[in-house]
């Protein structure tokens, strides 16, 4: 039987390698760009692109039976005002909702779907992390991201397979994230590195092929997963200062490092949550800010390997590094 898949947020930076891996593996598919966007599959012959968004997509546009991968999100910026504020849940809860209902209209096969760590909140800050953990998101984009998990199970459950996956720090082709930043700045800056308390804190991190290749995994099994969250993450995570160090050994650049004591920051981050609160939005510098960078950020994995049992090697950071210096098409080759 035919593998069918509908992708939204298909030409970011972990819808594109999705395909690629779903391509490769013989799936039909159909992918949701956004309307006026730079369609990066109009030369595929393997996959369908159309243009919608996924608020207000009519079921029609979803093949019948197809496994849906629900990628599409607002990510990656701190909103300055409530309609910015807004735009979140619009797009992460409202689209979300939609794409769920559209799944039941159309008698999918199934639905993945790609929420965040960021719904545990402080929660990351604990190694024991697990699914099970209360959720308590702290910033805009975790809420609405929690929101999304709850009308999906609420509209899904008993009508169409869901999994839902909360994923860590991407990084790879196509990232726009704080990762790629930090190797910006290593690379192409080549500014002295700030660390702050040593670059102690430990953080996951996971590279976007095998996101991609877990995707894929429950696309094929979702069936038998239903119902079930797992935290995605490579096994082991990593200090900041390996982090650090590891980037500066793959590109090749001797970056100076610099150790800042967290608490010599607080009064500035205090000075930021006063000035937020006059403002009405989250300062550029800001306790909770303060707190991620020199806090732990690690989740447990162990229900993610304990059913992957081995199938997918995991990239460590030098290799996924190597693989993105070698993409030719990044952000952090050295001029």
């Amino acid at each position: 039987m035919a593998k069918i898949a509908f992708v939204t947020g298909a030409s970011g930076c972990v819808g594109r390698q999705l395909i690629d891996e779903l391509v490769a593996d013989g799936w039909d598919i159909t992918a949701l760009l956004l309307p006026g966007q730079f369609n990066p599959f109009d030369k595929s012959v393997s996959v369908r692109s159309i243009f919608g968004d996924v608020t207000n997509i009519p079921p029609r546009v979803v093949p019948i039976g197809a496994v849906i991968f629900h990628l599409a999100a607002k990510v990656h910026s701190v909103p300055k005002t409530d309609k910015e504020r807004n735009e979140f849940f619009v797009v992460n809860n409202n689209g979300t909702a939609n794409i769920a209902r559209n799944a039941v209209a159309r008698e999918a096969n199934g639905f993945v779907f790609i929420s965040t760590v960021a719904v545990y909140g402080s929660r990351v800050q604990n190694s024991h992390c697990d699914e099970k953990a209360d959720t308590c998101p702290i910033s805009v984009y975790g809420h609405s991201k929690l929101k999304a998990e709850i009308s999906a199970r609420e509209i899904l459950a008993g009508r169409v397979p869901y999994v839902i996956l909360r994923p860590c720090v991407v990084y790879g082709p196509g990232d726009t994230g704080n990762f790629i930043s930090l190797v910006d700045w290593i690379v192409n800056k080549r500014l002295p590195c700030p660390l702050l308390d040593g670059g102690k804190s430990r953080k996951n991190i996971i590279h976007v092929r095998d996101l991609a290749r877990v995707l894929v995994y429950f696309g094929e099994n979702v069936i038998v997963n239903d119902g079930q969250i797992f935290n995605v993450a490579n096994p082991d995570s990593l200090t900041m200062c390996d982090i650090v160090k590891t980037i500066n050994e793959v590109t090749d650049v001797d970056i100076t490092t610099i150790n800042i004591p967290g608490w010599l920051l607080k009064p500035l981050a205090i000075f930021g949550d006063v000035l937020g609160l006059v403002l009405r939005r989250e300062f550029l510098f800001s306790s909770r800010k303060l707190d991620v960078l020199i806090s732990d950020a690690v989740v447990d994995t162990g229900k993610l390997h304990s059913e992957l049992r081995g199938r997918i090697a995991f990239l460590q950071l030098k290799d996924g590094l190597n693989q993105l210096l070698k993409t030719g098409n990044n952000p952090i080759v050295s001029k």
